[in-house]
């Protein structure tokens, strides 16, 4: 059996064919549609509380076990069915299922814990196993699927599934199943770089195994056959034939009429890097659009694996919002896991932190017009006092002025006019016009220093 992993990078296409390594087989499985982990074939562990309708991954049922907490923390239940196992050497194995942990407040800082185990018993062993080997989650309020590839021993005669509820809570357990073979180790047969319009690269495509199925392996450039008859080495787009060579169809577009501006053989709008074109019928873009509100619209031929590179994110978050908000994985006709998107389907990877942010934004825009509208006032207030201080600036220094004038009119009257009757009423004059003047000094000296002191804080709130 033959899976293929491909990789678009800007510069080109990249491929991995990989083969099982081994036929796998299913030796084991429990939907839980009926009760057969009730401790009737075991005098060890717990029997299974309950088949529950109320969560379940499919069918009519799942397994639920309740907690055993204070009496016990682990509460464990075997199946009720040792499947006999008869290899003549080490042989990998694998146990999987769906589990589902409930969301509760556990004791201290301990998670709440499910886990799923493989178990064992060599010839002639009774009683309670010997060999056990586990897998765990502690994801809450969510179905996980769980996974453990283990290689058993040749002389292992029995193995088994143990389920464990490890922690407060209820957890549920669904489509436990035993395969025979390693379905998580994978060997590489074949490397295939390609050129953005399809010609492969030459002098390192040399990653070739004899594990490879031939047939398999003509699949290739956009997991298209490559058809060798007469030496051709057109590529089957279905709709038309593809000669990667000229980077040209080698039929007419049947869709021409609604390209006009095109010639009806480009290839992808002479664009591959940006278009694809997955049947030959016409061109595409597969980039999801941004409708920058944290939402995401998919084209034709989107998926998650597209949204992580055009969303930024990984395909591993990308690929379970997906599922979360359209459903599960399906596997395609081609054997491959396809995301279940649909032109103009809408995934919203994170519009709650894009609204937060807007919010903060917009607050803070806010903010900074007030500060602006604040500092414009208070910059028009400080011009204003600066008038004022210039005004008062300019009166002291004529006070100043007069004041000097006539203190020196009233000592020139004491020198020369003593002879005369009116030089006493003279210097008197002389004497109160300069008090006053220096009066009016003194307090235009106090005015300005106020205002400047005002201008001042004004000046200092500003900066604050």
């Amino acid at each position: 059996m033959i899976t293929r992993c491909k990789f678009h990078y800007k510069s080109g296409l990249y491929f991995l064919n990989f083969p099982s390594n081994v036929i796998l087989k299913t030796v084991f499985t429990d939907g839980f549609e009926s009760m057969s982990m009730d401790k009737m074939n075991n005098s060890f562990g717990h029997s299974l509380t309950a088949l529950d309708t109320a969560k379940k991954k499919s069918g009519s049922y799942s397994g639920r076990i309740d907690d055993n907490y204070p009496a016990n923390w682990e509460k464990y239940v075997y199946s009720d069915t040792w499947t006999p196992i008869n290899n003549s050497q080490d042989t990998y194995y694998t146990v999987s299922g769906w589990v589902y942990v409930e969301d509760v407040t556990t004791n201290g800082s301990l998670p709440n814990l499910a886990k799923l185990w493989i178990v064992t018993r060599k010839q002639g062993e009774r009683g309670y196993p010997t060999g056990h080997i586990s897998t765990s989650s502690t994801k809450e309020g969510t179905w996980e699927y769980l996974s453990k590839t283990v290689l058993i021993p040749a002389d292992v005669k029995e193995i088994n599934v143990r389920i464990e509820n490890a922690r407060l809570g209820k957890v549920w357990f669904d489509d436990v199943k035993i395969v025979k073979g390693n379905t998580s180790q994978t060997v590489i047969v074949e490397e295939s770089n390609y050129y953005p319009f399809g010609l492969k690269h030459k002098g390192y495509n040399n990653v070739v195994s004899s594990n490879g199925n031939s047939t398999a392996q003509k699949f290739g450039y956009n997991g298209k056959e490559l058809n060798e008859e007469l030496g051709l080495q057109w590529h089957d787009f279905s709709a038309r034939n593809y000669d990667a060579s000229l980077g040209r169809w080698m039929n007419l577009d049947p869709l021409a009429e609604q390209m006009r501006r095109h010639s009806p053989y480009n290839y992808a709008f002479d664009n591959p890097i940006y278009f694809i074109d997955p049947d030959g019928m016409a061109p595409m873009s597969n980039d999801w659009i941004d409708n920058k509100d944290g939402t995401w619209t998919a084209e034709k031929g989107d998926s998650a694996a597209t949204l992580a590179t055009d969303a930024g994110i990984s395909e591993e978050k990308a690929n379970e919002l997906v599922q979360e908000q359209h459903g599960e994985n399906y596997e395609g006709a081609d054997g491959e896991m396809k995301s279940d998107i649909d032109k103009d389907d809408i995934v919203d990877v994170n519009s709650k932190e894009i609204k937060a942010e807007k919010v903060e934004k917009a607050e803070k825009k806010k903010q900074e017009e007030i500060k602006t509208t604040q500092n414009d006032k208070s910059s028009k207030s400080i011009n204003k006092l600066n008038d004022k201080i210039d005004s008062l600036s300019k009166e002291i220094t004529k006070s100043h002025k007069r004041m000097e004038n006539y203190n020196a009119m009233n000592d020139f009257a004491r020198k020369y006019e003593k002879g005369d009757p009116g030089g006493p009423g003279l210097n008197m004059g002389y004497s109160m016009s300069a008090s006053r003047n220096e009066s009016d000094s003194v307090k235009n000296v106090n005015k300005r220093t106020k205002i400047k002191k005002k201008r001042d804080s004004i000046k200092k709130s500003i900066l604050n």
